[in-house]
């Protein structure tokens, strides 16, 4: 057998074995994270007397153990703008009359059910009949709530083959290209995202801090990718493809949520890119960019972390070739 024919059958082999290790771990991953969602901790404000409060956290701590996390406030328009503000994923208002139920169906569709079902069997159980309002309903264009989810996907996906593309170059790009390479890519890559959206659900007010939102996020996966690569060489695509790719996707929480995973897919889902970029995006899209601080913080860490991988590496490399070059004294 030639070295040539050889050399043809490793590299079938080769992607043979990397198309099935990828198959597996995208559907295990998805599969382990949302084949069971249930709701855990969902925040949820409370407007009532004291000892109805504690009533409402027994009834609910024993019919759903470990699903709310309760905050109180002194009206119903504090708990309104909590709402909106996302500080809580709903909120119960109970006075003398029938209680009240504020859920925001934007936020995510299996959360609102999930409050206002638990808590409509609760005001049942006193003798009260509950009205819902949902007072950030999904819009027309979007009554199923994907959008963000492919959006965030979307632009991890393409901002992980730009680095794919970057890395088969025959030439070594130097930390200042690579750089301005990523930074560019970032940007564009955030304005046409934001104007596919826009193409589908109508542009707004919004649209530039969507495109930044995506911007920043593409920005996050690409650099990360980059820092991947540079640590771990050729299989750097292949840790990065797993780890931002399939497992923070899988983490995301998609259209259910990230309250409704499993550990440990519930503690990743706002530490890696993909989930905070799908809450951030959420935040934008459907509350005004209210909430969405935090999960840009956690973008910004990731960017500032992988720039400072590259650069470390580079000036170690900078560092160690002059040393290695030097040439060898011989004594005479």
């Amino acid at each position: 057998m030639s070295t040539r024919t050889l050399g043809l059958k490793r590299e079938i082999v080769s992607a043979i074995f990397i198309g099935l290790v990828m198959v597996f771990f995208f559907v295990w991953l998805f599969a382990a994270a949302l084949h069971q969602p249930a709701p855990h901790e969902l925040r949820v404000g409370v407007v009532a007397p004291a000892m109805v409060v504690d009533r409402i956290s027994s009834a609910a701590e024993a019919n759903s153990p470990g699903t709310f996390l309760f905050s109180t406030y002194a009206s119903a328009g504090e708990a309104r703008a909590a709402v909106l503000g996302r500080e809580v994923n709903g909120a119960v208002v109970i006075g003398s009359g029938d209680p009240l139920i504020l859920v925001a169906g934007a936020g995510g569709e299996a959360a609102s059910k999930a409050i206002s079902g638990a808590f409509t069997a609760i005001a049942t159980s006193l003798n009260k009949t509950a009205t819902v309002e949902d007072v950030v309903p999904l819009p027309a264009s979007d009554t199923r709530g994907l959008v963000p989810f492919f959006l965030v996907l979307g632009t991890s996906v393409s901002a992980f083959i730009f680095q794919i593309v970057m890395r088969s170059r025959s030439a070594r790009f130097g930390l200042r290209e690579t750089f301005a390479a990523l930074l560019v890519f970032s940007v564009l890559d955030g304005v046409v995202a934001a104007l596919a959206v826009g193409i589908v659900l109508g542009f707004d007010s919004g649209y530039w801090a969507l495109a930044g939102v995506c911007a920043l996020l593409a920005l996050a996966v690409s650099s990360a990718t980059a820092a991947s690569c540079e640590l771990f060489g050729r299989a750097g695509i292949g840790v990065a493809g797993l780890v931002l790719i399939l497992l923070g996707n899988a983490s995301s929480g998609s259209v259910v949520g990230g309250a409704f995973l499993p550990q440990p897919f519930r503690w990743l889902s706002l530490g890696l890119p993909a989930g905070s970029g799908l809450d951030a995006v959420k935040s934008v899209l459907y509350f005004g960019g209210e909430g969405a601080g935090r999960r840009l913080g956690t973008l910004a860490i990731w960017v500032a972390g992988s720039f400072a991988v590259l650069a470390c590496l580079a000036g170690l490399r900078a560092w160690w070739r002059p040393r290695k070059a030097q040439p060898v004294e011989v004594a005479a």
